[in-house]
């Protein structure tokens, strides 16, 4: 059963929260009367926490009314267990009743990840998670109505691309906007167009499947269904600092606490495979851009001393797939929280948010603080 904030006593759901993230959440309230937007998540789970912390922003997000989680595609190889973190996490957010579903590999090996990204004492049972994501891809669509279906991207495209390949008309038919943790080709602060359209530069998600992202991008601006790209220079605008897990473990709610205690390792677990080299199986999908100096630039105010303990230089966490998650959001709630930079494809305006460093398309409205005020949130009402 869901239990809106309204029922719960004041002190109970807003004693944690700051005065300027209860604030936020006001300002993120849809209008009374509003439709929530159907969402469908594609995510790998696990793998950082950022995926879960959005599953947590996306969650209360859906408890307020603002969106309607359709279901989850788990992806990137091992695809069931991340299916089982998912459906657990969600379970530990009042959202059991959400269908999670099992995605393909993305040409990652089941046995290559850290085993701190399945330690979670809420790893749902496998019976708990459907096999197919593809066939609940298909019921979703099936059943939504026209121009209703928004997909958060938030990992590698394959499974996406699947669908889109096989259930062509059905899936124009039904989508009604795209937006994807990713990024496109840019020169000198501009977006570069080839044959029209925008393309996928080298952002994480985009690499784990080329074939399938260029997929994806093309065939949702051919299509005509208006596309937003969140670009890793938004949310390196939009950083949480190392308290921030530790405020989430305070709430007492188990993903909190899982997420407090795998940030460290997750940090410690990158360091190790930005350091290795370029073609080294062992960096699992790390593009080769990002290596030691990138990430002294982006988690570090200078460079890691030779043997130090690398955790004691982190000065900030990005929290990617979080503030992509927001931008699911009707452009009432959007718009305060972004300003993107709008392309016209085809008569279509698609949106790149972060074009640069200079404009990460940020709007008034802090994306990190309500990242922190709808997470800390959710995680104190269930």
């Amino acid at each position: 059963m869901n239990i809106s904030t309204s029922q719960y006593p004041q002190h109970l759901t807003r004693s944690k929260l700051s005065r300027a993230e209860q604030q936020t959440l006001k300002e993120l309230q849809p209008r009374q009367g509003n439709e929530a937007e159907s969402v469908v998540i594609f995510c790998d789970v696990g793998r950082d926490q950022d995926d879960e912390l959005a599953l947590a922003t996306l969650a209360k997000l859906h408890h307020m009314g603002n969106v309607n989680i359709k279901g989850v595609i788990t992806n990137l190889g091992p695809s069931d267990k991340r299916a089982q973190l998912a459906k657990g996490a969600l379970g530990e957010l009042g959202l059991s009743e959400v269908p999670v579903a099992v995605g393909s590999s993305s040409g990652q090996s089941p046995d290559k990840y850290d085993h701190y990204e399945f330690e979670a004492p809420y790893m749902a049972p496998q019976q708990s998670v459907e096999k197919s994501g593809q066939s609940l891809l298909k019921t979703i669509f099936q059943s939504a109505d026209d121009r209703s279906v928004n997909l958060v991207v938030l990992g590698p495209m394959t499974d996406l691309n699947e669908f889109m390949t096989e259930n062509t008309e059905l899936f124009r038919q039904k989508a009604e906007r795209g937006v994807i943790m990713g990024g496109v080709q840019r020169q000198d602060g501009e977006i570069l167009l080839k044959d029209g359209l925008m393309v996928p530069d080298t952002a994480n998600n985009n690499t784990f499947d080329t074939q399938a992202s260029s997929g994806v991008y093309a065939g949702l601006q051919n299509w005509g269904i208006p596309t937003t790209v969140l670009t890793r220079e938004a949310a390196y605008a939009a950083p949480a600092d190392k308290d921030f897990y530790n405020g989430l473990g305070d709430t007492g709610n188990p993903v909190g606490e899982r997420l407090k205690a795998t940030q460290r390792r997750s940090i410690e677990g990158l360091w190790e495979r930005v350091n290795m080299t370029a073609d080294d199986p062992n960096r699992l999908g790390l593009p080769g851009r990002c290596d030691k100096a990138w990430f002294e630039k982006t988690f570090c105010d200078g460079p890691v001393p030779e043997g130090s303990d690398v955790w004691d230089s982190i000065a900030r966490l990005p929290v990617y797939d979080a503030v992509a998650g927001l931008a699911v959001l009707g452009e009432e709630q959007s718009s305060k929280l972004f300003a993107p930079e709008k392309v016209q494809v085809g008569g279509v305006t698609h949106q790149v948010i972060g074009l640069s460093k200079e404009h990460p398309g940020m709007g008034r409205l802090k994306a990190n603080q309500a990242i922190s005020a709808l997470a800390k949130s959710v995680m104190l009402e269930h």
